[in-house]
């Protein structure tokens, strides 16, 4: 029976990504995406910089890695740019900040739209519940990719101190750069298993950390990242078409299928949820007549 319902949950999440609906809301997601992307990130930098310019910079450097080729570019130059903004007054800054803020969780709220056509429920939590729910989440993010610029550069730093050490021993370095975004990996897991959890309108839903979606979405995020990589870095087609707009358009499709990664881990999740609970086990019982102890 376990195996029956694993079955049926595959297909019917290979129907919904095959659906037009899935890529439609990834591209929608998509757009609310290049929306709140960079108030986000001068959120993350603002707060980055009251450590001092390395975090920024580690950011900075780790952003360029994502996404294919010239596409990474375009995000590490988006946060040193923001790193060099520093003239502006009090009150600019302080209302930056907060339409940053608020700009940046339109993507949260249209992920909730989302999540709740995928669950097939209708939103029944108040609009200042739904604000708040978008709002924390957005800072919550925020707050883990600081936590991830200032792990950065305490790996780098790391790095630096024992590089002779590494330098010696074979496969280390590798190993080293494998064990850091398999960090990140399992950081992006539990990102999307609390958003997961918290964007459907499904009372009572428990928290799974990792969650079957959140490590499907990750897996097909990796994968599709590196094709695309793949693609850009042997073909030649997208210069020719788009030219010096190539990058940019690099950028959006690799955003895209970041989004499509993301919301087919949610169909993986909504359709779990669906799936019949195992089958209690029978309880045998006995009747007066076969207690009775023949006289």
């Amino acid at each position: 029976m376990l195996r029956r319902a694993e079955a049926r949950v595959a297909v019917r999440t290979l129907r919904a990504a095959w659906s037009d609906q899935l890529s439609d809301w990834a591209a929608a997601l998509t757009y609310y995406s290049m929306l709140s992307l960079f108030p986000a990130l001068l959120l993350t930098v603002a707060v980055l910089g009251l450590a001092g310019p390395e975090p920024t910079g580690a950011l900075a450097g780790a952003a360029g890695h994502l996404g294919p080729e010239g596409s990474g570019t375009l995000l590490a130059d988006s946060v040193r740019h923001l790193q060099q903004v520093r003239a502006w007054s009090a009150p600019i800054a302080i209302a930056g900040l907060v339409s940053g803020l608020w700009t940046a969780s339109g993507y949260i709220g249209a992920f909730i739209r989302a999540a709740n056509a995928l669950y097939g429920v209708v939103e029944s939590r108040s609009w200042v519940r739904t604000v708040l729910l978008q709002l924390s989440f957005s800072v919550v993010l925020i707050l883990m990719l600081v936590i991830t610029g200032l792990g950065f550069v305490v790996t780098n730093g790391m790095a630096g101190r024992f590089g002779g050490l590494v330098a010696s021993l074979p496969y280390v370095h590798g190993a080293w750069m494998i064990l850091q975004w398999l960090v990140l990996a399992l950081g992006v897991s539990f990102a999307l298993s609390l958003l997961y959890w918290v964007a459907p309108n499904v009372p009572g839903q428990p928290f799974r950390w990792p969650s079957a979606g959140s490590a499907m979405a990750v897996a097909v995020w990796l994968t599709g990242s590196a094709g695309l990589s793949f693609y850009a870095s042997h073909f030649d087609s997208i210069n020719k078409v788009y030219g010096s707009l190539a990058a940019a358009v690099l950028f959006l499709i690799w955003l895209w299928v970041t989004n499509f990664a993301v919301l087919l881990g949610a169909v993986v999740d909504a359709q779990r949820s669906r799936r019949p609970a195992p089958p209690a086990p029978e309880q045998q019982t006995t009747t007066a007549e076969e207690d009775a102890v023949p006289g």
